[in-house]
């Protein structure tokens, strides 16, 4: 078990006679310690396999076999997939190229789409700036409601020279008289019910289109919530930092940031409270208790009363001076 530590610098090497499993490493901080992990096992000390199976069939598109530390796509009547979108044949196991090796993604970040569309103004902060929903696949405008655009891809809201990523698995906006809503999940259009719009970065972007195994990849290697983290890097204090810590990969439902008015945080009930202007626009990410805080480098444990709540962080994106951010922890009771 994991020693406690008071919080304060230590020159003692925490990683003695500590043993991370199944190859992973020991990494020494100041006061505590965390055990890097080898691909495929999670845990304090790496003790558990993770599951690939369990979220997007681990990327096969027949059956997933989860073994120690992998996984394995086995395809009925020795059948052989040919993903020539990506330039190779899929045999049925995970050495494979990733998403990653393919489009020569660094650093394991989700990458930022040449598609965009523009969400709103920032008319509330004054400063004439827009919010645009960029996408690594073609954006569409319903033929017929023309207030709802989609599109398949990983998306990011950019503002500025801030962005933030809002889903790996495509989005639905619906925009009318100065409202919206994003909606993520399976998008339930095809492309023939849309029209696609040109509108096209043309420097530093990716277009191509995503499979169950691009959104696994992105998934399993934990590209979301780096990707969240890496873009309020800026933004937090340089001594705060969050990492994932539970057992098993993050549903679908927490690999989403939304973007609402600050007349409507009180809707989310993890973000009651918040102290924020009513016709500002905010970004909002909801994560679990399964988050660590390090505070100096010292893991702070969240306190047994608040195990099980979710907790989120606000940004206020309109500002183009820096922005604030809000960590908010409610206990209202529902």
């Amino acid at each position: 078990m994991q020693k406690k530590h008071t919080i304060g610098y230590s020159s003692i090497d925490d990683c003695l006679g500590i043993e991370c499993l199944n190859n992973g490493k020991c990494v020494d901080f100041p006061g505590s310690y965390t055990c890097k992990c080898e691909e495929g096992f999670e845990g304090e000390h790496c003790e558990f396999d993770i599951n690939e199976c369990l979220y997007l069939n681990g990327g096969c598109h027949d059956q997933c076999l989860n073994t120690n530390g992998s996984f394995q796509c086995q395809c009925r009547d020795n059948t052989v997939y040919n993903l020539t979108h990506v330039g190779f044949t899929f045999a049925g196991d995970s050495s494979q190229p990733t998403i990653f090796q393919t489009y020569k993604i660094n650093g394991r970040l989700l990458p930022r789409g040449c598609a965009f569309t523009t969400l709103m103004s920032c008319k509330g902060a004054g400063n004439g700036l827009e919010i645009q929903l960029s996408s690594t696949d073609s954006w569409y405008r319903h033929n017929t409601n023309m207030s709802i655009q989609y599109t398949y891809g990983i998306v990011f809201a950019e503002i500025d020279n801030f962005s933030i990523p809002i889903s790996v698995s495509g989005l639905i906006v619906v925009i009318k008289t100065g409202k919206f809503e994003l909606i993520t999940g399976s998008v339930q259009y095809s492309e023939t019910d849309g029209t696609q719009i040109s509108d096209m970065h043309d420097e530093n972007c990716m277009l191509f289109s995503t499979t169950p195994k691009d959104i696994y990849d992105f998934v399993s290697s934990g590209s979301f919530l780096g990707s969240v983290f890496e873009s309020l890097k800026n933004k937090l204090p340089s001594w705060l930092q969050f990492s994932k810590s539970g057992v098993g990969l993050l549903s679908v439902a927490d690999l989403k940031t939304n973007v609402v008015y600050g007349n409507s945080i009180d809707t989310i009930y993890e973000c009651t409270g918040a102290p924020v202007f009513n016709d500002r626009l905010y970004s909002v990410f909801v994560f679990g208790t399964d988050m660590a805080i390090n505070i100096y480098g010292n893991r702070i444990h969240v306190p047994e009363p608040l195990q099980g709540n979710k907790f989120c962080i606000i940004v206020d994106i309109c500002q183009n001076t820096g922005g604030t951010v809000f960590f908010n922890a409610s206990t209202r009771i529902p």
